[in-house]
């Protein structure tokens, strides 16, 4: 390309060469001198430290894009389970608790992250919430799932309610226990219709009560 003059410096973020600047001249030897060099190697420099930060800028935002994707489609699933989840962290505090867990405990109008889980829990019997806080207090030792555990709380707003609860532990990537998942089923109106079906069988020969269709019964005298 019949080049008489060259510079060429190298960019470097952190000790990393991450590209060159070039330049040259078809005109004239000699034409850039060691200060000239110095000078665009002070830029190149520069210049590294801006193209890298913006680099790292872009894959910042668009992991966050990523996750605030993530947090909402995981938000939306969590408001949507039918049971009650509630989680806690090691000191009991409250870090979450979806839609249906306010409902089965009585439409709690709070604020509930960061409250103690003692103060979540609106059993009127002191021996049920003493229960489950014992449960917690297991898994957090053991890391180890509680199943199935049947409580009959009285709440303020519902009365006596009879819920399943499902305790697991909230494992880090070292698999230390963080918290604990609680997860409560609401069997109060299951609990209603079997004490229903246990009267009715008392009163209706069983080999009648099989032949019975629900869906086929009509009223009529």
């Amino acid at each position: 390309h019949n080049l008489r003059s060259i510079l060429c410096v190298p960019l470097k973020a952190r000790g990393e060469l991450t590209g060159v600047i070039y330049a040259d001249n078809r005109f004239h030897a000699g034409t850039f001198k060691e200060a000239d060099r110095d000078l665009l190697l002070s830029f190149a420099n520069q210049a590294a430290i801006g193209l890298e930060n913006a680099r790292l800028f872009e894959s910042v935002r668009r992991t966050l894009e990523e996750v605030t994707g993530l947090k909402n489609l995981m938000a939306n699933v969590f408001a949507s389970i039918a049971s009650g989840v509630i989680t806690t962290n090691l000191e009991e505090q409250i870090t979450l608790c979806n839609r249906a867990a306010n409902m089965i405990l009585g439409e709690l109008q709070v604020d509930l992250q960061g409250k103690s889980l003692r103060e979540l829990l609106p059993f009127q019997d002191p021996q049920v919430q003493a229960e489950l806080l014992q449960a917690v207090h297991r898994v957090h030792q053991t890391g180890q799932q509680l199943i199935g555990v049947e409580i009959n709380p009285r709440l303020a707003e519902r009365g006596e309610v009879n819920l399943s609860v499902n305790f697991s532990p909230l494992k880090d990537t070292s698999n230390e226990t963080q918290g604990v998942a609680i997860v409560m089923n609401d069997l109060t109106e299951n609990r209603r219709l079997e004490g229903q079906r246990r009267l009715f069988e008392r009163m209706v020969s069983p080999a009648v009560i099989h032949l019975l269709n629900p869906d086929q019964l009509r009223l009529g005298g």
